[in-house]
């Protein structure tokens, strides 16, 4: 596959960049006109958010980006998210509205008392509200689903949340005001409360283009929540996708082929963020392989790392000299990239060398 562009698409053209390294992701697309969205936040090797080092590269100020989405709050979803919000100073910020309640800042607040309790996803929301609450005007939304979050008449773009449901907000409720108190009363370190539930799917319509991020959400034994919901919904955005950012890195929880009958074009591209830390790793398999038959092309932004590394034991013992511990580096920060024009058929896919693409057998 062709390597990155790294010069800034055409006022005309679309871009969807999907980094990924295997712990992490986010998602950056030019909406058309010089309007770009930022959804979700990992960081790169120097700590930097990779949304702004990738637009830097393309010579792009981060004042054109309008919006930054942020679909839950799990760590490898908003690493470096309050960076983004502070140097992209025109963009309106959308998050779940599970995460903009009252009810989730007497969360944070409750954490604050105790700083080794506060998971970095909650820090970043702090930083975040702290900025916007200063800024103040129309910069703030929270998400539910079927809700128009940005739109520019101009360039006919649409962007919509299609999740959270009005029955997970409510669920989502009821378990933080569940960990507001253990977290105040027992100093406990707050735990993931199954935001996963509540993440927010964005769709975006450009033109005759339509994109799909599923974000982190899974499927739910209630209807009223998870992907039945979407599914099932008669307001949400007509018409398929043509690309897709596979939900929950490709995991049993997320999968529902009910996504690619009713909401996928059948020449779909698939785009995969994988997870890789400790024994559990995503994609799982047998759902890669179903959505290699599913999609007419499939990537996996970072392909898998060896776990074991042989090193000679004299190398091992002078470099213990000389330091506390060693630990594998993680790959680079694996891209794909895919480009078109907003009335043009076909896309352009780049990727960096750590990412694996499949074609659909046949």
């Amino acid at each position: 596959m062709a390597q990155i562009v790294l010069t800034p698409p055409e006022a005309d053209h679309i871009e969807i960049s999907v980094f990924g390294p295997g712990y992490g992701e986010c998602i950056v697309i030019h909406l058309g006109g010089g309007d770009w969205l930022i959804n979700d936040s990992c960081v790169d090797s120097t700590g930097r958010p990779v949304a702004l080092s990738y637009l830097r590269k393309l010579g792009v100020d981060p004042g054109q980006v309008k919006l930054v989405v942020a679909s839950h709050w799990h760590d490898d979803h908003v690493r470096g998210l309050s960076k983004v919000v502070a140097e992209c100073t025109d963009a309106r910020f959308i998050c779940s509205g599970a995460l903009g309640s009252e009810i989730f800042l007497q969360l944070v607040a409750a954490a604050e008392r105790d700083p080794t309790s506060l998971r970095s996803g909650a820090s970043e929301f702090r930083r975040i509200i702290t900025m916007i609450n200063a800024r103040g005007g129309d910069s703030f939304r929270l998400a539910g689903a079927d809700q128009l979050i940005w739109q520019n008449a101009v360039t006919k773009v649409r962007v919509h949340a299609l999740s959270p449901s009005a029955a997970s907000l409510t669920a989502s409720y009821a378990e933080i005001a569940k960990l507001v108190d253990e977290v105040a009363t027992n100093r406990i370190r707050i735990a993931a409360h199954s935001p996963n539930a509540s993440s927010v799917v964005v769709w975006v319509d450009i033109a005759d283009t339509r994109i799909l991020l599923g974000g982190d959400l899974e499927n739910h034994s209630d209807f009223r929540r998870g992907w039945e919901s979407i599914i099932r919904s008669d307001t949400r955005p007509p018409g398929r996708a043509e690309v897709y950012k596979v939900a929950h890195h490709g995991s049993r929880t997320a999968h529902n082929e009910a996504i690619w009958s009713g909401l996928l074009d059948s020449e779909v591209a698939s785009v995969i963020t994988p997870w890789r830390r400790g024994g559990n790793h995503l994609p799982d398999p047998e759902i890669l392989k179903n959505v290699i038959d599913l999609s007419a092309r499939t990537s996996i932004t970072a392909r898998e790392i060896p776990t074991q590394m042989k090193r000679s034991r004299l190398v091992t013992e002078e470099v213990s000299k000389a330091t506390r511990s060693m630990r594998r580096l993680e790959a680079g920060t694996g891209q794909v990239q895919l480009r078109k024009a907003i009335h043009g058929d076909c896309w352009t896919m780049c990727s960096t060398s750590d990412a694996e693409t499949y074609n659909r057998p046949g």
